[in-house]
């Protein structure tokens, strides 16, 4: 098995359920795609080195997960541009 880490970061504005079930869609995400989750890290508020849609800090969380083959990257990646969250 292979060793994936994504850091992705959620918009604080969000109520702390909302910013939780975020992190939770993509660990469930992962394991209806047959991936083990390593870990799932809450690196909690930090300041943006530059404002993304007009936020100047976000929740940061960093996931590591394992897979068998990379075909969930792709799947991942997309599934994460697409989120406003």
């Amino acid at each position: 098995m292979r060793t994936y880490e994504v850091t992705f970061i959620v918009d604080p504005v969000l109520s702390t359920d909302e910013i939780k079930s975020t992190a939770q869609n993509y660990v469930d995400h992962l394991k209806s795609e047959n991936c083990e989750i390593v870990d799932l890290q809450d690196i909690g508020l930090r300041q943006l080195a530059y404002p993304i849609n007009k936020r100047s800090t976000g929740i940061y969380y960093s996931l590591e997960f394992q897979s068998e083959t990379g075909e969930i990257v792709k799947k991942l990646e997309l599934a994460l541009k697409r989120d406003e969250r």
